[in-house]
């Protein structure tokens, strides 16, 4: 699985990222400590694009986005292509902006980075609280931004959990309301859009109590081993095929005998073995609805084989999905 991560920063007291890459800082770090880290100190610009013949006639309603710290010739400097009322949003203004949600000076980076030389960079700073759900077993929320300069991606601002006692990266959405996920286009209410979307997150301030409560529940909600099995299958899905309307109730009765019968395999065994693991006991969280979907982003995150980009599929893109579909089926399950 490709990373394609060409430059980055990490909070040192946390480990390095699975891809041994990046500067390693010292706690986390302020943005304008971070920036220079990750690498991730330069400007976005836009240059028309031309026929490539003598006349060289510029091509209309047609740019492309470049770094304005590479040189002209480097072709490492070309991001992508994009129409004329394509407005970057330059990584200064990206930090700017968590300062101006989290608070002035307030907002905690653990990550950044780019992504194919720029083409994609995103942010992970902390918001300064924490949520415990057992005795040793604490949340810290963050709120991550994934850019595109390339044209291809929106601005994406999302809230992720990380648990810091195994740095295990949950990535889902906050289903209230509208939800703290935002996805802002490069057009040029792109500053007007960023400053309601400061007004949006800032609301997740107000819900930290509610999101402890639920998972509180999720940690005091009892699991069999049978019930786990049955959550990681509805999270994974069925290797058999789907019923119709033509299948009887026998049929179907048969068919989920089979599956309940089925040993678990692929990602549904490693969420499961993760579930028995003897950390759980530990943190005192062991057969609870709590533990299974935390196994279950661990099988997400570190059981996976694919081609995307690492960051791309967890954070917005297929691993997240699941990600998604994790959490609501255990929110069902508590009634929410």
């Amino acid at each position: 699985m490709p990373d394609n991560v060409t430059s980055m920063a990490y909070n040192s007291e946390n480990g390095p990222p699975w891809h041994r890459k990046g500067t390693p800082t010292k706690g986390l770090t302020t943005a304008a400590e971070c920036i220079k880290a990750a690498g991730l100190d330069w400007a976005v610009t836009k240059v028309p694009l031309r026929v490539a013949d003598e006349g060289g006639v510029p091509l209309s309603h047609v740019m492309a986005t470049v770094r304005a710290d590479f040189a002209s010739t480097d072709p490492r400097r070309v991001l992508g292509i994009v129409g004329g009322e394509y407005q970057p949003l330059q990584n200064w203004d990206a930090f700017r902006f968590f300062d101006d949600v989290v608070g002035d000076g307030a907002a905690l980076y653990e990550t950044a980075g780019a992504i194919e030389n720029g083409k994609r960079i995103w942010l992970l700073a902390k918001i300064p609280t924490t949520i415990h759900i057992g005795k040793d077993d604490v949340v810290c929320p963050y709120l991550l931004l994934a850019n595109g300069h390339d044209g291809q991606l929106m601005v994406h601002i999302k809230f992720t959990p990380v648990r810091v006692v195994c740095q295990n990266t949950l990535a889902m959405a906050l289903h209230t309301g509208s939800g703290p996920h935002v996805a802002l286009r490069h057009d040029r209410y792109l500053k007007r859009r960023l400053e309601s979307a400061s007004e949006t997150i800032a609301t997740i301030h107000a819900t930290v109590e509610e999101v402890r409560e639920q998972w509180a529940t999720m940690a005091n909600r009892r699991l069999s081993v049978s019930d786990a099995e049955r959550y990681f299958k509805q999270v994974f899905g069925s290797t058999d095929k789907p019923s119709t309307e033509e299948d009887s109730q026998a049929e179907l009765f048969e068919r989920a005998q089979a599956e309940n019968d089925r040993p678990l395999q692929g990602l549904k065994k490693i969420a499961m073995d993760d579930f028995e693991r003897e950390h759980n006991k530990k943190l005192m969280i062991n057969g609870t609805l709590w533990a299974a979907y935390n196994a279950a982003v661990y099988a997400i995150d570190f059981g996976r084989k694919n081609q995307r980009d690492r960051v791309d599929d967890l954070c917005l893109a297929e691993g997240a999905a699941l990600k998604a579909k994790a959490i609501r089926i255990a929110r069902e399950q508590i009634g929410v």
